[in-house]
């Protein structure tokens, strides 16, 4: 199994623009639950 690291994971957020580091790790979270990255949803 691949268990990426948490800077591996953000790489597959989607970022549009930049956000300050706090509001950015509440968003990681929230898409953690919701929305998996591709290849992770397999395990």
């Amino acid at each position: 199994m691949y268990n990426p690291s948490f800077d591996e994971w953000l790489q597959f957020v989607p970022r549009p623009e930049p956000l300050p580091a706090g509001k950015h790790f509440h968003v990681f979270i929230q898409l953690s639950f919701s929305q998996p990255p591709m290849g992770v949803t397999t395990l």
